[in-house]
């Protein structure tokens, strides 16, 4: 990238892990070291904090508001000149003040990180099809707008690139994975120079308060561990679950004679990393993900996963054979893979995949995606 860059987040949700993912860590990889002047729409944060290169500005109150803050945010920076490119995250009606400001008074990119599950993609490339709202209008208009569009996944773009919003898309569409803090994973791997030996864990990683986890199949892989018989086992469940979920699973365990450990949801990056590496199976069980960035993480530290059909899991399997995908979810199918991989794990000590690390380090994945 040529010119300096600009960054507005207006999506709902936000919290500080966010800065150690895609929304931290794809500008970061973008700046050329350069510093980034950073807007985050969050009604509950105020103030200003600095995350490596990012200086990050929290507008501290609603969407609405914060639009009138994004375009005096935009004015503030035209000071310095009109050649800086300008990147949001998600196709969405939220971002259309930021960019209504920005085409009109800069002359650089707009950049568009999608960050797109499957159902979405779907429903963008045909909604030309049904009546064309005044919201329509809007997001065909952001389409139009738009410079550069970065795809998650080969399923998504193949469903996109012909055309969302009735605009072809294809020569703006590229793919970016989504992937690892590259440092980090090397001072969990190193340890003091110290190799542990991997243990038998099994790792899941899923949230309660949103239904495209199914949270519930964990009870699933409880029974299935008793039926295994596999005490000596450990299903370790990483997560955000109301207090009440957790004694459930508490009981059903204690019940089915299975070890479970329930971790909490504010764990550092790093203290996921130090889980996954010394684990020796990866679940996720989910409905649907955009990417489930779990999914890279454990093939980096070599675990086995079994996982549903969603997000990276088939690029994934085209780069990793350590890897089971369900296409259709069933108890008995997953027991069947359980089985398979625990009969055959022979991992005895902590590693990472140097070629996975290679293939998804976040800087390495930006590069290349940029320069292409």
């Amino acid at each position: 990238m040529k010119n300096r860059l600009l960054y507005i987040y207006t999506h709902k949700g936000y919290n500080d892990s966010f800065l150690k993912k895609d929304v931290g860590m794809v500008p970061l990889c973008m700046s050329n070291g350069e510093l980034v002047d950073t807007l985050f729409y969050c009604k509950d944060k105020k103030g200003t904090i600095t995350f490596d290169k990012l200086n990050i500005e929290f507008t501290g109150c609603g969407w609405l508001a914060s639009n009138f803050k994004s375009i005096l945010f935009l004015l503030r920076n035209i000071i310095n000149g009109r050649g800086y490119d300008l990147l949001v995250f998600h196709l969405s009606i939220r971002n259309i003040i930021p960019i209504l400001i920005f085409k009109s008074i800069f002359k650089g990119k707009l950049i568009c990180k999608m960050d797109l599950n499957t159902e979405s993609a779907i429903k963008y490339a045909t909604c030309h099809l049904q009546s064309q709202t005044i919201k329509y209008k809007l997001m065909k208009m952001m389409v139009g707008l738009t410079d550069i569009f970065y795809i998650e996944t080969r399923r998504n773009y193949d469903i996109i690139k012909k055309g969302i919003f009735g605009l072809n898309i294809s020569e703006k569409l590229k793919i970016m994975p989504n992937g690892v803090d590259e440092n980090l994973v090397k001072v969990v791997s190193q340890n003091g120079g110290i190799t542990p030996r991997k243990e038998k864990i099994l790792t899941i990683i899923s949230r309660f308060n949103c239904e495209a986890k199914a949270p519930y199949r964990i009870f699933d892989v409880i029974e299935i561990m008793s039926e295994l018989n596999i005490s000596e086992w450990t299903l370790n469940i990483i997560g955000k679950f109301p207090e009440s979920f957790i004694t459930d699973l508490r009981k059903k365990a204690v019940c089915h004679n299975v070890n479970i450990v329930c971790e909490g949801y504010n764990l550092e990056l790093k203290d996921v990393y130090k889980h996954l590496y010394k684990s020796k199976v990866f679940l996720c069980l989910s409905i649907e993900e955009s990417y489930c960035i779990s999914l890279v993480e454990s093939a980096v530290f070599n675990n086995c996963i079994i996982t549903t059909n969603v997000g990276v899991s088939a690029d994934l399997s085209q780069k990793y054979d350590r890897i089971k995908i369900l296409d259709t979810y069933t108890k008995e199918k997953l027991k069947f893979y359980i089985r398979e991989v625990i009969m055959s794990e022979q991992t005895e000590y902590c590693d990472i995949s140097l070629k996975m690390l290679e293939l998804y380090s976040w800087k390495k994945i930006i590069n290349k995606t940029v320069s292409d």
